[in-house]
């Protein structure tokens, strides 16, 4: 029998030993997140919800918590003890936990449908204090299911902040309708010309004749054609007419204007008619309608930049360009939609490449506002951040429960043939996932993570 001390000694050393393997940064507190439960809502949409809520936890807190996997479920069948009823019903859902961890929190999630396009989404943060559930936070919130990602996040901030001052989604305006002011007289007039047999009279009538032709396409409401036998006139007489000669036919070049900003309030009229008639009655989200209507727009703008010179009129160039614009973040906002559902399937290096792609697309369009940029920007940033959160926060969690499994196998020694060969394909297949996360996720390996595992 060994003295006394000496048996305090070699159990302090034990003691010492157990804590220097817990002492490593891993061990933030954790949480659980169960299963949505859910009424009314399909099972497809189900799922897609679970995994956002699960990817915007792991962006927003994984610096604070471990998120415990889903795949650690399956490594453990035992069910927690019965603990304190909190008098609702997420007991009844928590179930397969490993016995060698038990969280610090559950994340529990009701949802419905509060109506066709509208869900209702119940979180509960319960904390897990041993020997009964607390309930930290709890959130309720109704959003379009179009806009679940935005809200998702939304939703998460305000559980784990809860001074966290909600947004709401910032939608894309419809343009306003474009005001035509109309030159008072409305109608083309004629200039006349003096009879007179001099250099200037010919030049004069020349110019009347070729005149004649741009009003006849008035009259026959062909505007488009119109307006290009006006602007031919016009180019001609700055293009071809000396000084001199511009000065003594000023009258009729300003005549020539005027009727040329004629035309063309009527052609625009007409095009915006048609055109804003649909903007007006709400957007399609098929593609090659969106497609259409913005090459139709920036027809228009880009024949508006070709006239500026004889129209110069601010107002019409931006509200034409609020509709190009409008129409271009519809359609970058598809391509964006894409690239969200890819990171919210844990797709992280292809929606990586994706949202590259559209902000290389974006740097060289000089009509949209900087603010989308900077949205698209922020989600690169995201991505990359949650990427390494994933990855780090599952290896984090499969080595601590395989130094758990293996902290067991060392202090029990008593432990049956059945029970060990268990422990031990559990500690393999942790580890076995750890390296097929870092795998599935090299290009987002940090150093860190790399000696974590190690």
């Amino acid at each position: 029998m060994k003295p006394l001390y000496i048996r305090l000694l070699l159990l302090l050393i034990l003691f010492f030993h157990i804590s220097t393997i817990g002492a490593k940064d891993r061990k933030l507190e954790s949480i659980y997140i169960l299963p949505i439960r859910s009424s009314g809502i399909h099972k497809s949409l189900e799922a897609e919800l679970q995994s956002i809520l699960r990817i915007e936890t792991i962006q927003l807190v994984s610096e604070r918590f471990t998120i415990l996997d889903e795949d650690l479920q399956r490594l453990s069948g035992e069910r927690l003890a019965k603990k304190q009823s909190l008098g609702i019903d997420e007991e009844k859902d928590i179930h397969p936990l490993l016995k060698h961890i038990e969280p610090d929190y559950f994340l529990f999630s009701k949802l419905s449908m509060s109506n066709k396009s509208i869900l209702f989404l119940n979180l509960r943060l319960i904390k897990n204090s041993g020997s009964s559930y607390v309930l930290q936070n709890e959130l309720v919130l109704h959003f379009p299911e179009n806009l679940k990602e935005f809200y998702m996040a939304q939703a998460i901030k305000k559980l784990f902040q809860k001074d966290y001052q909600t947004s709401e989604y910032s939608i894309i305006p419809i343009p306003e309708a474009l005001a035509l002011s109309f030159i008072p007289s409305e109608e083309l007039w004629s200039l006349e010309v003096p009879n007179e047999n001099t250099k200037i009279s010919q030049i004069l009538r020349i110019l009347k004749e070729q005149e004649e032709k741009a009003y006849a396409a008035f009259q026959a409401k062909d505007y488009s054609l119109s307006l290009k036998h006006y602007s031919v006139l016009l180019n001609s007489i700055q293009e071809k007419l000396r000084t001199e000669e511009k000065n003594k036919i000023l009258d009729y070049t300003n005549h020539l204007k005027q009727n040329f900003q004629i035309v063309y309030t009527y052609y625009l009229r007409a095009r915006l008619d048609e055109l804003d008639k649909n903007l007006q009655k709400g957007k399609s989200d098929k593609e090659d309608t969106l497609q259409s209507r913005l090459t139709s727009y920036s027809k228009l703008l880009e024949e508006y930049r070709m006239y500026s010179f004889y129209l110069n009129s601010l107002e019409i160039e931006k509200k034409l360009k609020d509709r190009v614009v409008y129409y271009k973040l519809l359609l970058y906002q598809k391509k964006e939609k894409l690239a969200d559902t890819l990171y919210y399937h844990k797709n992280f290096l292809e929606s990586l490449k994706a949202y590259l792609d559209i902000e290389q697309e974006i740097r060289q369009d000089k009509d949209l506002p900087p603010s989308y940029q900077n949205s698209i920007q922020k989600k690169i940033t995201n991505v990359k951040k949650t990427a390494t959160f994933f990855l780090k926060n599952g290896v984090r969690t499969y080595c601590d429960n395989a130094e758990n499994i293996n902290l067991k196998l060392q202090i029990q020694g008593s432990i049956g043939a059945e029970d060990k060969s268990r422990l031990e394909a559990e500690l393999e297949e942790s580890l076995v996932l750890a390296e097929r996360r870092m795998k599935e996720n090299q290009e987002f390996l940090t150093e860190d993570i790399r000696e974590y595992y190690n």
